[in-house]
């Protein structure tokens, strides 16, 4: 990978596909604790 600058554009839509990433992970990730608590496993 080049440590060359993207364009501003680029860098924002790859910081929106980040994020949506993140918020899915974090809702698997909630919603399996959340179930592990109400089912007590």
């Amino acid at each position: 990978m080049g440590n060359r600058q993207l364009p501003p554009e680029k860098r924002r839509q790859n910081f929106k596909t980040a994020m949506i990433m993140v918020s899915i992970a974090l809702a698997i990730y909630l919603g399996y604790l959340i179930k592990a608590k109400f089912l007590g496993v």
